[in-house]
């Protein structure tokens, strides 16, 4: 999937990086351009720090955190 792809999903998951700076990064190019309205985005592995920094930036959707 590339980021510049006019097809939009309903899920996404990111099984990838569990670096900051890249779930940033997959949020704001596959979240913001390729998430149809009301979509979800899956991110694996977020930890509970980065999942608060999320607030830092104004993103158009809304944050839910699944801690184990």
């Amino acid at each position: 999937m590339r980021a510049n792809n006019n097809e939009k999903y309903d899920i996404i998951i990111d099984d990838g990086s569990h670096n900051e700076q890249d779930m940033f990064y997959f949020i704001e190019n596959y979240g913001t351009y390729c998430l149809k309205n009301n979509g979800i985005l899956i991110i694996e592995d977020c930890h509970l720090e980065i999942f608060n920094n999320l607030s830092k930036f104004k993103y158009p959707f809304e944050f839910e955190y699944f801690g184990y």
